[in-house]
Formats: structure tokens, sequence, C-alpha cells
């Protein structure tokens, strides 16, 4: 059996597991754009590598959209899954069966996707070049974590394979005075300000941290997925303490034959931690941007849900 048709039997066993496909709905799938990539090592020059503009609100509508792909494309196919950072009102629309014949709908569709918008969450990607460089992305993170820690503000912690993301819920921003509209030239958008921190903590804590991800259509790996390499697959893991995530080792997470990993736990109804949720007051927003230099406007009340 060749690598890819490893790959291919572990994705298919992966995804079978409707307790792993109830923990992706509720942590990263629901009212979400979902969206299926080629990992880099199964892409081929000018051939399609993402499949958007799927919806899904039960666990058996991932199955079939993952299946409407490879039905279509034939059963020689890996993918990634991700989600949009954004959330919608009503979930996207319903763009029929086919999602090689509706490039029309699409399209109007994508140029007032923002108006659908209900949330718009902080996307931090602590993205290590190659494996080689996760122990130092790891150190990274954790300057990050003191710095978030310090203000108290709430954050999700999730090792993606090969590096780490930070999600800080767009409750804890919502009152900003920001918008959703990437064509608006008046006022701030959630884009601009939310690219300002990642900037910030790429200026300042770390070069690992990417810069430029914050527009309409972002998505990122979805918890409890995997997530395919060169060096082996690996589960997109959210972690639910930070002791958990002090002790992990990258290699926690990947995948052997059997769908056994080292850090392995009991994943139904596992979820993940939001961390300083507790702490958090409306005041701690506003003196975070403040420290990060970051201006919004001057008569934003900030409160939370």
């Amino acid at each position: 059996m060749s690598n890819k048709e490893k790959e291919i039997q572990m994705m298919t066993d992966w995804y079978n597991r409707s307790y792993v496909l109830y923990e992706m709905l509720y942590c990263g799938l629901f009212d979400r754009e979902v969206a299926f990539m080629k990992p880099k090592h199964h892409r081929e020059k000018n051939k399609q590598t993402m499949y958007r503009y799927m919806k899904v609100f039960k666990p058996h509508g991932f199955t079939y959209a993952l299946n409407s792909i490879i039905d279509f494309k034939g059963n020689n196919l890996v993918l990634n899954v991700y989600s949009s950072i954004s959330k919608y009102e009503n979930g996207i629309p319903d763009f029929g069966n086919n999602i090689y014949m509706r490039k029309k709908d699409t399209d109007e569709w994508n140029a007032r996707r923002h108006e659908d918008f209900s949330s718009y969450d902080v996307f931090i990607d602590v993205d290590a070049p190659n494996f080689g460089f996760v122990k130092e992305a790891k150190q990274d993170v954790m300057k990050i974590m003191k710095l978030l820690d310090s203000f108290s503000m709430p954050y999700y912690l999730r090792f993606s394979g090969c590096g780490y993301h930070i999600i800080i819920p767009y409750t804890y921003m919502k009152d900003l005075g920001l918008h959703f509209d990437p064509h608006l030239v008046n006022g701030r958008s959630v884009y601009e300000v939310f690219d300002a921190i990642s900037e910030w903590l790429c200026n300042n804590i770390t070069e690992l941290v990417d810069t430029g991800l914050h527009d309409c259509v972002r998505v990122s790996k979805v918890p409890y997925s995997l997530t395919f390499y060169p060096e082996g697959v690996f589960v997109c893991w959210p972690f639910k303490t930070k002791q958990e995530f002090y002790l992990h080792t990258p290699g926690d997470y990947k995948l052997n034959a059997a769908l056994g990993f080292a850090g392995e736990q009991k994943i139904y109804r596992r979820g993940q931690t939001l961390f300083n949720k507790d702490l958090w007051n409306p005041s701690c927003t506003v003196k975070f941007l403040e420290a990060l230099k970051i201006e919004v406007e001057k008569d934003a009340v900030v409160g939370v849900e």
C-alpha cells in the first residue's frame, strides 16, 4: 500500500467515527463555511486545490460533503478540513449538490457574504516553516499566552499540525465599533484591527506569527480534524488545560496505523477550553489594544453578551 493509500484509509476511518464528527461540528463547523483543501504534498500544478462553499449542521452532512468531492474526483483524494473564521447568522446559502456547477451563485454571494456575518474571530497563526521549528513555535506561543493572560483576554489554543492557532472569539471584540464590510472606506474594519494585532505580535514577540490573514474569506483548520504532511498524519488538537499544552510534544498528536496517538484522550464530548473566560471584563479588551497601540472608535463601548 502506498503512502497516499494509507492516508486515504486513515482519513476514511477517522471520519467514520461519529464522536469525532460531533466534536468537529460543535468546535468549528456549525454556522461556518466549510472547505476542503489538498495537502501541499498532494497538489498538482494548475489543478484545483480547494473545494469550498459547503455547509454542515449534522455529522452526516460532513460525510456527504466530503464524499461529494471524493466521488467526483475519484477515491484517491486526501483532504484537510477547514472552516471560516467568520460565523453566519443563518449559515451559508445552499448552492446545490454539484460543487462544480455553481460559480455564478458563489461569485454573487462572495461579493456580499460579509452582510451575513454574525461574528468574526481574531485568528493568530503561529506557523512553523517546517517541523524542525515546531519546538521554537511552542516557546513563542507561551510568550503570546503570557501577554493575553496579563490582560485576561479569552482565547482558544490549538495544535495545528506544524504550528499553533490562537483564537480570540469575536464576542470579546464585538463592541469596538468595527464593521465587516471589506469594501467600506469609512470606519475601521475587523480585518484592519485584527491584522494589526498579528502585526504587533510578529514585530514584538515572534516572526513566526503569520500576518495579513484577516479577510472575509479566511478559513482555518478545524479542531479534531486530520492534517496531512510528508512527515505523517496529525490531529488538530485543542488543548483543554494549559498544563496539557506545556507538557505536550508535537509527536503526541501523530497518528499511527491504528489511529492511535501518544496524547490520545477520550474525545467524546471533550470540546475545547476558552481560557480566561471568567477573568475577562470589558476593560480588558480596551487595555489590551491600548498596550498594542491599536486605536479603535473613541466612543466604543466594550461589552459581552
